[in-house]
């Protein structure tokens, strides 16, 4: 997550509302760093361990439906959009 220094924030949000809550933002910057640095080890990680299953699970499905894995649908509005 990148912050913003104040000066650059929008004048209409640079209030002391915006300013408390900026703050605290500021001084846990490094935590929030760490926990999207977290948030992204933990998806590939994720992935490449669940990878094997979803690949069984894919040619179950082509073995046994005909069509593609993915259900695919055409959505048709009230106006026909």
């Amino acid at each position: 997550m990148i912050l913003r220094k104040w000066e650059d924030l929008p004048d209409n949000m640079k209030n002391d509302s915006v300013r408390e809550y900026y703050d605290i933002l500021y001084k846990k910057r490094f935590n929030l760093f760490v926990k999207r640095i977290f948030d992204i080890v933990v998806v590939l990680l994720t992935f490449i361990v669940l990878s094997p299953v979803f690949v069984v699970i894919s040619i179950a499905i082509k073995i046994d439906s005909k069509g593609s894995v993915m259900f695919r649908q055409v959505r048709v509005t009230q106006y026909g959009k």
